[in-house]
C-alpha cells in the first residue's frame, strides 16, 4: 500500500485519495488471488476486480482535475474546512506569498491570520463565523502587494458549512483591467 506523507496527503484531492485508496485495493486483491484460494472465493475475487478495474477506468476517463485547473488560475485561491483547516492553497497563492504549501496546508487559518506573516485582513475567519461572502483589500506581508480579498462560504447538501475559499485578486491587474475597460469605452464613443 502506498501511503504519502502528511503534508502530501492533505495537498492530495479527495478524489485522487479515492482512486489511489482503489488501485491499492485492486493491487491487494491481485495479491490475494495469487495465493492458494478456495475456487468460489477465487471467482468472487476475479468478478469484484474486474467490477473495480472497470469503474477505476470509467474514473480515469470522466475525471476532472479541479488542482491542476486551479493551479494553472492567475488568481490566487485558498480553501478551510469548516472548522478553518487550511486543505488547499493553488499555485498563484504560493506565488503571491512566496511560501510552500507546507506553510498552510494543515494549519488553522485562525493561528495563520493572527501571526499576520502572509497577508492583512484575511477574511476567511469572518467567513467562517459568519457564513457570509466577505471581501476586503488587504496587503501580502512579503511583497507588499496590495490585493483585493473575496471570501465565499461554500454549503453541502444540507445547508451546513463545507469550506470557506478566499479568492485573492491583485489590485494592480484591476487597475490595469480599469485603464483598458475606460480606453474601450472611449474607443466606442
Amino acid at each position: 500500500m502506498v501511503v504519502f506523507p502528511l503534508w502530501r496527503r492533505f495537498a492530495m484531492s479527495q478524489e485522487l485519495n479515492i482512486l489511489n485508496l482503489c488501485e491499492s485495493c485492486a493491487a491487494a486483491l491481485r495479491h490475494a488471488m495469487d495465493s492458494d484460494f478456495p475456487k468460489e472465493l477465487h471467482r468472487s475475487l476475479q468478478q469484484r476486480l474486474f467490477l473495480l478495474e472497470t469503474a477505476l477506468d470509467e474514473f480515469k476517463q470522466n475525471h476532472i482535475d479541479f488542482e491542476e485547473i486551479c493551479n494553472h488560475l492567475i488568481d490566487a485561491i485558498y480553501v478551510s474546512d469548516k472548522n478553518g483547516k487550511t486543505i488547499y492553497v493553488n499555485q498563484a497563492y504560493l506565488d503571491f506569498s512566496g511560501l510552500k504549501k507546507e506553510d498552510f496546508v494543515g494549519k488553522s487559518v485562525y493561528e495563520i491570520n493572527q501571526e499576520k506573516k502572509l497577508y492583512t485582513n484575511g477574511v476567511i475567519p469572518a467567513v467562517l463565523n459568519t457564513k457570509e461572502r466577505k471581501e476586503a483589500v488587504g496587503t501580502v506581508i512579503s511583497s507588499n502587494q496590495k490585493i483585493f480579498i473575496t471570501g465565499i462560504p461554500i454549503f453541502d447538501g444540507r445547508g451546513e458549512l463545507k469550506y470557506a475559499v478566499a479568492h485573492d485578486k491583485d489590485i494592480d491587474q484591476l487597475e490595469k483591467l480599469k485603464d483598458a475597460l475606460a480606453l474601450l469605452k472611449s474607443q466606442q464613443a
